[in-house]
């Protein structure tokens, strides 16, 4: 977690936009925006969409996912980085098959005004979490 002027910035890399246990402690410590550099190949493209506005919806927070553009020996990385607000809305997109640098506004101020009014973070049941934290063999 780092605590910037421009708010509290968590980071999960890459293939961690898939554990939503990842976003939800980083959120409990503080994050106001998860930052995600990544290398997502083309095959998964269509988790790439649905993992970056979905962390950020269950979370009241901001992500910004940055995927690589390119290729590496037999794989190919799409691009397409993007940022979700709070609501899983993408207020920034760069386009696919390009390298791009993306901006966003982001504010922390309706942010806070978000996380009074949704109570995603508040009406948890951590009681009912243990078997969230027990090994599985799949």
């Amino acid at each position: 977690m780092f605590d910037t002027k421009y708010g509290k910035i968590g980071v999960m890399i890459c293939y961690d936009a898939g554990f939503p246990e990842t976003a939800r402690v980083l959120t409990l410590k503080g994050a106001e925006l998860i930052f995600m550099p990544s290398a997502w190949r083309i095959q998964d493209w269509d988790m790439w969409n649905l993992n970056i506005p979905q962390r950020a919806l269950e979370n009241t927070l901001y992500v910004a996912g940055v995927n690589r553009f390119g290729h590496e020996d037999d794989l190919y990385m799409f691009g397409n980085s993007k940022v979700a607000d709070w609501r899983g809305r993408i207020i920034a997109e760069s386009k696919e098959e390009k390298e791009e640098i993306v901006y966003a506004e982001i504010d922390l101020d309706q942010l806070t005004k978000a996380r009074l009014d949704i109570h995603y973070l508040k009406d948890r049941r951590p009681d009912s979490y243990k078997l969230l934290s027990e090994y599985t063999e799949y």
